[in-house]
């Protein structure tokens, strides 16, 4: 673990209340510090899938070594890049320096999932504070603070904006899946227990894709005004297809992307055929506590894939656009 101590001291209070089953936090494994494109080397094979004609949105990439210690990330259109930090978030703005202390969280130790909505808001969840809590902030405010979107929000891991413009998240300690449509207002979206779900993702039919990091299976949930109406097993993690899932991103052919968290692996899957996905590529390996993704925006090259692993952020070239 090479976070910084005040980082690694945070992580350390949280895991003993907010990790798994066995009193372990998934996201806040060991880091042996390496890293990608100038964030350090420990041994991590990066594979730059072959291009499809993709035409990345910009050239330039993220300042991997500036933005050390994250677990969240979130890219906006423009390519300004939130990500997560003890008690508060992040920003690089294309051009600027990196602020990790941009908003701070009141009383926030443990950052993970962090998701933007159209508009420039930005959803938060935090799982050791007062309860658990999913943060709003509005990052097109002169003076953005984050206030309060939800109160006692359990585990709060994955977070993700849905077509209907409602907050989805798992609670990784309370086995669900939630859906947040207005402030301190949530309903149950899974019927049945997911064992410690992790990362939230839409596929492009409207389906919601929940990776398990106990079992690694990632879910399919059919919803029907938010709710789950159907269930199928999109991946099956029964032979260590997935390992340890945790993030979840997909690109504009269809794959879709998995971080195995503690295989310290990135996994790629070809597109989903009766919706279940196909092959497996391993586009990333030795990278310990793998976490969350996003593609690249803005003045960013669309093709690449960002990865969060606590200690360092990580920058695979894809080869194809990802879908926000």
């Amino acid at each position: 673990m090479t976070s910084p101590p005040l980082v690694a001291l945070a992580l350390a209070l949280v895991l003993a209340a907010c990790g798994g089953s066995d009193g372990t936090d998934p996201d806040a494994a060991g880091d042996d510090g390496g890293g990608d494109d100038g964030a350090g080397n420990d041994g991590a094979q990066e594979l730059d899938a072959p291009a499809d004609g993709a035409t990345g949105c910009g050239s330039t990439t993220l300042p991997l070594a500036d933005l050390g210690g994250t677990e969240g990330i979130a890219i906006a259109d423009d390519g300004t890049t939130y990500y997560s930090q003890s008690g508060a978030v992040g920003r690089w703005v294309p051009g600027g320096p990196a602020v990790d202390q941009w908003v701070t969280l009141t009383g926030a130790t443990t950052v993970w999932g962090l998701a933007l909505a159209p508009g420039g808001i930005l959803y938060v969840g935090s799982p050791g504070n007062s309860g658990g809590r999913i943060w709003r902030i509005d990052t097109a405010a002169a003076t953005p603070t984050a206030t309060t979107y939800l109160m006692s929000a359990g585990g709060a891991n994955g977070v993700t904006v849905g077509p209907d413009g409602a907050v989805y998240y798992s609670d990784y300690a309370g086995t669900h899946v939630y859906r947040v449509a207005q402030a301190n207002v949530r309903t149950q979206v899974t019927t049945a227990p997911i064992a410690q779900p992790n990362g939230v993702l839409f596929d492009a039919d409207g389906t919601l894709l929940v990776a398990s990091y106990n079992s690694g299976d990632i879910h399919r949930l059919t919803l029907t005004a938010g709710a789950e109406t159907a269930r199928t097993v999109a991946l099956a993690g029964a032979t260590g297809m997935t390992g340890n899932p945790d993030g979840l991103a997909r690109d504009s052919q269809g794959r879709l992307y998995v971080t195995d968290n503690g295989g310290g692996r990135v996994l790629r899957f070809a597109a989903a055929t009766d919706g279940t996905f196909g092959a497996r590529e391993q586009l990333l390996t030795g990278v310990s506590s793998a976490a969350n993704m996003a593609f690249g925006r803005g003045t960013l090259a669309c093709s690449d894939l960002y990865v969060t692993s606590s200690g360092a952020l990580r920058r695979i070239a894809a080869g194809a656009s990802g879908v926000p």
